[in-house]
């Protein structure tokens, strides 16, 4: 889930990368060889040439240990900086969705909250009408019922946009390249 994420793809193709280094680094260590060839046309006469190159790194050992031993180095802090990255990660999706949780426990709370208002409404509009409370209780009962339906609207937007930043934590809608 978490390989979605730009920042932990990017750290992890920088290990990897890293890595590859070290495969190099050791390869130079070892005798190689190649072959190489020529074609060339002098005076209308065609010649060329073919032959083996052989790499001996005997004198340069010192040298090709510590860049080795560099390259290894740079792998262990790419680890370690990749680690960091997915450490960093998941207590961003922990962090999302705990406020994800809270968010919509509020939003319910103060749904049921609204609820209870507009039932409160109800009662005073019918105690109202049998002359039981007076035109400002029921206005003031009108101005909680609305203040308790915007808290409301305003917890479940919350959530929305927690909602929004878990997505956004665990990568979702992020271009996932090579897969």
């Amino acid at each position: 889930m978490l390989r979605n994420r730009p920042d932990v793809r990017s750290a992890e193709a920088t290990f990897a990368a890293a890595v590859a280094q070290v495969g190099v680094a050791e390869a130079e260590m070892y005798p190689s060889i190649s072959l190489t060839g020529t074609t060339a046309r002098v005076s209308g006469v065609d010649s060329w040439s073919f032959g083996p190159t052989l790499t001996l790194p005997v004198l340069n050992q010192g040298a090709l240990r510590a860049s080795r031993d560099v390259k290894q180095s740079q792998a262990r802090q790419a680890e370690i900086d990749w680690r960091a990255t997915v450490v960093s990660a998941v207590e961003d999706v922990q962090v999302a969705q705990s406020n994800l949780e809270q968010y919509r426990l509020r939003a319910a709370a103060l749904d049921k909250a609204a609820r209870s208002y507009e039932k409160a409404l109800d009662l005073a509009l019918e105690n109202y009408r049998g002359g039981a409370i007076t035109l400002l209780d029921l206005l003031d009962t009108d101005r909680l019922t609305a203040a308790a339906r915007i808290s409301a609207a305003a917890a479940t937007n919350d959530a929305a946009q927690a909602w929004a930043s878990l997505k956004l934590s665990i990568g979702a809608g992020a271009a996932v390249v090579g897969e």
